[in-house]
């Protein structure tokens, strides 16, 4: 079974497991379960709130933006989509978790994207303006 050893123990960090890996349900495990974890380690980088700790009565984690109003919109959504309790309703992998972000990124103005771009730039020293020049213009939506 994935996610178990051989004495069939979960592993990981318990505020950090996805719900289905918390639950042993190894059938279920798959990249979404990564994107949650990530999800969750974005989320609380740019809170400074565990989503397991900041859950409503529904079960689903506050909106980031209620611990910081420059996370509102688009960042809001894609931080909530990564950490959603189903694994069909996150990012299936976490290339299209990056591409999210990316594209976030690439069109917010710089206000809007501060709270991410200043932890980009903290670990690899990226300038937001470079990064936007490296990714170019963002692809349109197909119809």
């Amino acid at each position: 079974n994935a996610g178990l050893t051989a004495s069939g123990a979960i592993l990981g960090t318990p505020s950090y497991m996805a719900p289905e890996q918390a639950a042993g349900r190894g059938e279920l495990l798959g990249p979404a379960t990564d994107v949650y974890a990530l999800g969750e380690i974005l989320y609380e980088l740019l809170t400074g709130t565990n989503p397991s700790r900041a859950r409503t009565r529904s079960g689903n984690p506050r909106r980031p933006g209620s611990f910081n109003p420059r996370l509102r919109g688009d960042l809001d959504a894609i931080i909530l989509k990564a950490v959603a309790p189903e694994p069909a309703l996150r990012f299936q992998t976490g290339e299209e978790f990056a591409r999210a972000l990316e594209e976030y990124v690439a069109q917010a103005p710089a206000s809007q994207c501060t709270p991410l771009a200043a932890y980009v730039e903290s670990l690899v020293g990226l300038e937001l303006d470079q990064r936007r020049a490296d990714l170019g213009p963002a692809p349109s939506p197909q119809a």
